[in-house]
């Protein structure tokens, strides 16, 4: 057997008939649930964050999955993953080595700009990082 397809069957949602599962990324859920329920946990009316010391030597940021129920359009959905991501990447500094997970919640669907998004998540992660520190 080529190098190639070995290397394939260690990757997650390998199947063995070849192809690979729609949900290739069950190493992330089985990880952000871990994070949640035995992370330090930080919240507001629009966030919820958690974090945990990271097992491998970098900072990792996930953001879970924004409801149907509260942004309708998918499009607006991806467009406050994006910018969530952004404020977390101007204050990454603040977690040094940890894995950090962004929930959303019913109020997040009301923040429409990049400026509201910020000013409501930054308080959060630097609670976080005090709980963090402590």
């Amino acid at each position: 057997m080529p190098d190639a397809k070995k290397e394939e069957r260690n990757l997650p949602g390998y199947n063995p008939r070849g192809s690979f599962s729609i949900k290739g990324n069950s190493l992330n859920e089985k990880l952000i649930n871990f994070i949640i329920k035995t992370g330090v946990k930080s919240r507001t009316e629009h966030f919820a964050v958690f974090s945990l010391p990271s097992p491998v030597n970098k900072t990792r940021f996930f953001v879970t999955n924004i409801a149907k129920k509260l942004v309708h359009n998918s499009s607006d959905r991806n467009l406050m993953k994006r910018r969530l991501k952004t404020v977390f990447r101007k204050s990454a500094a603040l977690f040094p080595l940890r894995d950090i997970v962004i929930m959303p919640r019913r109020e997040a669907a009301k923040l429409k700009s990049y400026a509201q998004i910020e000013e409501k998540l930054k308080p959060v992660l630097l609670t976080a990082a005090k709980k963090d520190s402590a």
